[in-house]
């Protein structure tokens, strides 16, 4: 048999077995179904051309030319369909339909003389072939299928990305070379030239298509194939090799011509043989170092990789770099696809970092339920072959499946579940093997502590600058010292406060700075003892400084402690309440002034009447004596205010006193209840059962509700009702009594309701605008609050008295008595 004629047997079986290997690994489609007629129809082609050398047969001819007709169609189809995997419409693709037909309608002329009429032999063993009138129409119509397909695959190339746009590349490419060669051998020099003498070689350029589509179904996963190559594969290739040396150099022996059979072959087959078995040996070697490469297996150093990352891990603090340099070791060593690690948080397991080799890989954000609960429970590796394998979790198994992970390596810090690793498959597309599981078990134990501290150490950063912040945006100072009555802390209040900078005062002993911040701390620490609210002074000030100080003791597990001091400067809250006290001072004056001058007025126009009448009746001796009694009366009675103006120049303490508000409030009513009815008003009572008593003065108390009372009658000229209710408060007044009068009247104008409590502010004709002003001093000596609003109807006013209530304890160590007694 001619050399070259068993090339194309050995070719045509290839792409064969070759075609049939690719339609068998993974899932059926279309886009398989298409490619796979397609070789079929390279390796039909491929067969014709041998046969019809070998047999001259006219019908192995028409054979052949059908054979390129699919060819032309099946790769236009497959180029439609690829990658998306969706046919098109023939209704509305016109160009294909057309297409389509016309491969129809050349195969069915390819079994006719139309094409090819006759194919013989010439004595130097060339094939003569003499076409038809079809023929012609027959290369327009395959040059315009091939170019068709390829512009669409051009097309597609432009708007792909990622994987896609790799797989479009290598078939344009395997297509174009092997095409182009091809057709200029088979079908433009017999067009042009009327000879087939080339045409033996047209099948050759298979040999590109078929490498071109390996290459990207190896490195590129073309139609989702994964390419396991084993041991068994190189030992082949090798001794493919090796045959192909020895018949390489058969065929130069006899196309030399010096040796004929069987002598000479029997002599070059030892040959070849004895050097293929010299060969073998290092070419398996070579060959297996060059497909480990190439198919992305991995060998590792198991021992020298441990030692490694324990090394790198403990250099890590920070958790991102750390994660990083966790999955792109365990990525380099075994060359996996992807690799991704979930950690704890409160919600769940979060996906925190992953890396991945070839197109992004979509990883679910929450660590899936299967998963988390068989890790948690299991806390050992999962192996998605070996759960199909044994059948041991089925929704694990799917969850695996769904998201593409081969293995989950939980990490695992004192039987708790820290976090997990996913990773994808191998890119050689070998399993896991035990050896890979020994390693990723004992990395993730390492791993796990390390990620562990890593995240201690974020956490404690973060503290740490959340504690700085705070101590430098304090208005209080803060001093704190170590065991050793060191100081370590001194922040910048603590600088301004004292007038001395930090960096004079930090890791120096506490003699150093002011007493009245040393003193406290040195009591701290030497005797336990520590101060809430104290109030101290800074004596290195002039004048010295009053502070506000609390101290407390610092623990650490060691069983030594440190002392903290927090302090704040009393100086504007002093001046604040000087300012506040003259003021009242000043308002009580003012009032006591107005009150007097209301006093004194009627004394003062009882006397001007007598003494107006008195040259009238200078001679009865009766009105003499009345006048006298009277103006001394009334002289008397401003002698008394005057001495009382002097003697309340501030406000009057009183004596402490449980009332009884229900009493009090009963009393007030029956003084005003006569000009009530006179007034038409009728009162309503509302008192909560059970009202505790408040703290006061029973004089003063009056005093405060008769002033209300009346201001609510005057209200009502033209009568109405009535309002007085007492109950507990709740809110923010829990703990107060509140006394609420509320009228019917005209109320009060908006824009004057603010001012009602101000001396000498009054919306009465006539009036002195004193009686509120009392009732708020009242009320505040009473450590109570006294407010005025309109009612929400827009008739009358509610005057609300809030008034604390005292604990038992309080009032017995008040007075000394029973709380219960009343006033």
């Amino acid at each position: 048999m001619n050399l070259r004629l068993l090339i194309l047997v050995i070719m045509c079986l290839t792409e064969v077995a070759f075609v049939l290997w690719v339609y068998l690994k993974g899932q059926r489609s279309i886009i398989k179904w298409l490619f796979t007629a397609f070789v079929l129809s390279v390796a039909l082609w491929t067969l014709g051309n041998y046969l019809v050398y070998t047999y001259v047969n006219i019908f192995l001819g028409y054979l052949t030319f059908a054979a390129a007709t699919w060819i032309a169609l099946s790769f236009l189809l497959f180029s439609k369909v690829f990658p998306e995997g969706k046919f098109p419409s023939l209704k509305q693709d016109k160009l294909t339909s057309s297409f389509i037909l016309l491969g129809v309608l050349f195969t069915i002329l390819s079994f006719t003389s139309t094409i090819v009429k006759s194919a013989s032999l010439s004595p130097e063993g060339i094939l003569q072939s003499q076409y038809g009138p079809a023929h012609p129409w027959f290369g327009i119509y395959f040059l315009a299928s091939i170019s068709y397909a390829l512009g669409l695959l051009a097309y597609k190339w432009r708007r792909s990305k990622g994987l896609n746009r790799v797989q479009i590349q290598f078939i344009f490419l395997g297509v174009l070379f092997s095409a182009s060669g091809a057709t200029t051998t088979n079908l433009l020099i017999p067009l042009f030239f009327h000879t087939s003498r080339y045409s033996v070689y047209g099948p050759y350029f298979g040999v590109i298509l078929i490498g071109f589509i390996a290459h990207a179904i190896v490195r590129y996963r073309f139609m989702n194939i994964r390419l396991v190559i084993r041991k068994g594969t190189v030992v082949a290739l090798s001794a493919l090799l090796a045959a192909g040396v020895v018949l390489t150099l058969l065929y130069l022996l006899s196309y030399s011509g010096h040796f004929r059979f069987p002598t000479p072959t029997y002599i070059f087959f030892g040959i070849g043989i004895l050097a293929a078995a010299f060969l073998i040996v290092p070419l398996r070697s070579a060959i297996q170092t060059l497909l480990d490469r190439y198919f992305y297996r991995s060998h590792y150093d198991y021992y020298h990789t441990i030692e490694e990352a324990s090394r790198k891990l403990s250099s890590f603090l920070d958790l991102d770099l750390l994660l990083d340099y966790i999955l792109r070791a365990v990525q380099r060593a075994m060359a996996i696809e992807w690799a991704a690690v979930y950690l704890a948080t409160d919600e769940g397991y979060r996906l925190e970092q992953a890396v991945q080799a070839l197109e992004p890989h979509r990883l679910p954000s929450e660590l899936p339920d299967p998963l988390t609960g068989s890790l948690r429970k299991q806390q050992d590796v999962l192996v998605r072959e070996e759960i199909r394998r044994f059948r041991s979790d089925p929704k694990v198994l799917d969850t695996m499946e769904e998201i593409g992970c081969e293995m989950a390596v939980p990490l695992v810090v004192q039987k708790q579940l820290v976090g997990a690793f996913l990773l994808g498959p191998k890119r050689s597309g070998d399993a896991y093997f035990s050896e890979d599981i020994s390693l990723l078990t004992a990395l993730s134990g390492q791993a796990a502590v390390a990620i562990h501290n890593a995240q201690l150490y974020r956490k404690m950063r973060w503290m740490k600058e959340y504690s700085e912040s705070i101590l430098k945006n304090m208005q209080g100072g803060v001093v704190t010292v170590d065991a050793d009555q060191k100081i370590v802390v001194f922040n910048p209040a603590a600088e301004r406060l004292t007038g001395r900078p930090a960096k004079e005062v930090l890791g120096k002993p506490l003699s150093v700075i002011d007493k009245g911040i040393a003193e406290p701390l040195r009591e701290a620490l030497e005797e336990g003892k520590v101060y809430t609210h104290r109030e101290g002074m800074l004596n290195d000030h002039t004048p010295p400084v009053p502070i506000i100080f609390s101290t407390s003791l610092l623990h650490d597990p060691s069983g030594r402690h440190g002392a903290v001091m927090v302090f704040s400067d009393l100086s504007y809250v002093r001046r604040l309440e000087q300012e506040r006290s003259l003021a009242e001072r000043m308002v009580l004056v003012g009032t006591m002034a107005a009150e007097l001058a209301h006093e004194i007025k009627n004394p003062l126009v009882s006397i001007r009447t007598f003494a107006e009448l008195l040259p009238e009746r200078h001679e009865d001796p009766e009105f003499r004596r009345y006048f006298q009694e009277v103006a001394l009366k009334e002289l008397d009675r401003i002698n008394a205010l005057i001495a009382q103006l002097s003697e309340t120049a501030r406000p009057p303490s009183f004596q402490k006193e449980p009332i009884n508000l229900r009493e009090v409030l009963e009393y007030t009513l029956m003084l005003v209840e006569e000009r009530a009815k006179k007034s038409g008003v009728h009162i309503v009572r509302n008192y909560e059962p059970d009202l505790p008593q408040v703290i006061g003065e029973a004089t003063r108390m009056r005093q405060l509700l008769l002033n209300l009372l009346y201001n609510a009658l005057e209200a009502m000229p033209e009568g109405g009702t009535l309002t007085v209710s007492a109950a507990r408060g709740d809110g923010t007044w829990d703990g107060y009594v509140e006394v609420r009068i509320r009228d019917t009247g005209k109320g009060v104008p908006k824009d004057k309701l603010d001012r009602v409590f101000e001396p000498f502010f009054s919306t009465k004709e006539g009036g002195m605008g004193l009686g509120l002003t009392i009732c708020r001093r009242i009320v505040r000596d009473f450590k109570g609050d006294l407010q005025l609003k309109n009612n929400p109807d827009g008739r009358g006013v509610t005057a609300c008295v809030r008034l604390p209530i005292l604990a038992r304890e309080e009032v017995i160590g008040a007075i000394g008595t029973d709380p219960h007694r009343t006033s």
